[in-house]
């Protein structure tokens, strides 16, 4: 699950800390922390130029599991589909040469 959130943080320390979702009202929201980022900014009285530092958080396997399930889930729907179109051509070619023959 991604949840987008920004922090000021001073000697050490989390000064301030909110995540985007309580401010934009998207549960989970996975984009850029704007909102996040002013409103952290705005409680301790600094600007974008007074941040030395940036941090980005990431989690490579986030999910993992889920997207391995999703990714085996629609190569298993596309198989389907494929041997389905497949044997309604078979279908096809069969009743198609049938009235041929007659």
């Amino acid at each position: 699950m991604a949840n987008a959130s920004a922090a000021i943080v001073e000697d050490g320390k989390v000064v301030y800390a909110i995540a985007e979702e309580r401010l934009n009202r998207v549960k989970h929201y996975a984009g850029f922390p704007a909102l996040a980022i002013k409103a952290c900014l705005g409680a301790v009285g600094a600007k974008i130029s007074d941040i030395d530092h940036v941090a980005v958080g990431q989690d490579s396997d986030a999910n993992l599991t889920r997207r391995c399930s999703m990714r085996w889930l629609s190569a298993k729907i596309l198989n389907f589909i494929i041997f389905a179109k497949r044997k309604q051509a078979m279908r096809d070619v069969r009743a198609c040469s049938r009235t041929r023959s007659r």
